[in-house]
């Protein structure tokens, strides 16, 4: 092996043990898994016809025989990149367009802040 090939061996194998460490941070704090469990949930909630029953009225991916009343829900991210206007409109849209026929979720008490919180955790990966 060149003295280059060795360098360049030694350095790739440093960068996966840092990798690794990092990795095994986030396992041990429960950030990566967290964030996973409150995606699914979140979804679980969407579609949940007692909960958020987003489905209801807007077309989501992998929804069965979802809503065309309401925009389909894709590229939330990107259209409220604000967290906490989202986080509004699922509380009580009203507040923002008097006419808007969302559901107020959160304001008759049909959702938590944290259930509230989790949706967009999903619609964020919409």
């Amino acid at each position: 092996m060149t003295k280059h090939r060795f360098a360049f061996a030694l350095l790739a194998a440093a960068a996966l043990s840092l990798s690794l460490s990092a990795y095994a941070a986030n396992v041990k704090t429960g950030t990566a898994s967290t964030y996973s469990a409150d995606v699914k949930a979140g979804r679980a909630l969407a579609f949940n016809k007692k909960k958020g029953n987003c489905i209801a009225c807007h077309v989501i991916k992998g929804a069965v025989m979802p809503g065309h009343v309401a925009r389909p829900l894709v590229g939330i991210k990107k259209a409220f990149p604000n967290r906490s206007t989202l986080e509004r409109i699922l509380y009580d849209e009203s507040l923002r367009d008097p006419m808007a026929p969302m559901p107020r979720l959160g304001k008759n008490h049909v959702l938590t802040h944290s259930e509230i919180e989790k949706i967009i955790d999903f619609l964020y990966t919409l």
